[in-house]
């Protein structure tokens, strides 16, 4: 066990020990076992958290930093807490628009367990070969890419999806089109005796 992880296991110990202080004796009782920094606003949070949620909260990258000086901090916290659902409703969201692997792997850092994870407790199921766009899909596709430049690559996704394109298509679309103009762009650099080449 590395550092990182005994002082996360450390911290996973005192939350609960406050938590539970908390839920028998309020603030009275936190002072009494000595834990400083977290307010009542902090600790009703906490307790209103799920054990998976706390889990997931812990879990976090930046958690054990945060956890070292808890005072003040607790609200970059639940900011990340916060942002780590957002991001799993959005990857629920993709999924049920037909989002491949490789879309969440370059998105959200998914791996291939966690998504087939993610697609078990949503109950979908692989129906072979996705569809090809059709020549309409295509057009709002593009005209949806380009209105959502300023975006996000997420928020653009998300777009697609709630425009009822199916985003396994739309991803091969997608990479087809960048892998083609790099090849065009690649072609006109070397027939430009300017360019060096």
């Amino acid at each position: 066990m590395n550092e990182q992880e005994e002082r996360c296991q450390l911290f996973e110990v005192v939350i609960r020990t406050a938590v539970a202080a908390y839920e028998r004796g309020g603030m009275e009782a936190i002072r009494r076992i000595g834990v400083e920094g977290l307010t009542e606003e902090d600790l009703e949070r906490l307790c209103s958290l799920r054990m998976t949620e706390m889990r997931k909260l812990m879990a976090a990258p930046v958690f054990p930093i945060v956890a070292v000086a808890i005072g003040g901090q607790m609200e970059l916290m639940w900011r990340l807490a916060e942002r780590r659902k957002a991001d799993e409703q959005e990857q629920e969201e993709l999924i049920r628009a037909g989002a491949c692997l490789p879309l969440l792997a370059s998105e959200y850092g998914l791996n291939g367990e966690e998504y087939a994870r993610l697609r078990q407790r949503l109950g979908i199921r692989s129906n072979g070969r996705p569809p090809l766009l059709t020549e309409q899909q295509e057009l709002q596709l593009h005209d949806l890419w380009q209105a959502n430049l300023q975006h996000s690559s997420k928020a653009r996704w998300l777009a697609i999806a709630r425009a009822g394109i199916p985003l396994h298509s739309a991803w091969a679309t997608i990479q087809k089109e960048r892998a083609d103009s790099l090849f065009i762009q690649e072609r006109d650099d070397e027939s430009d005796p300017s360019s060096g080449r």
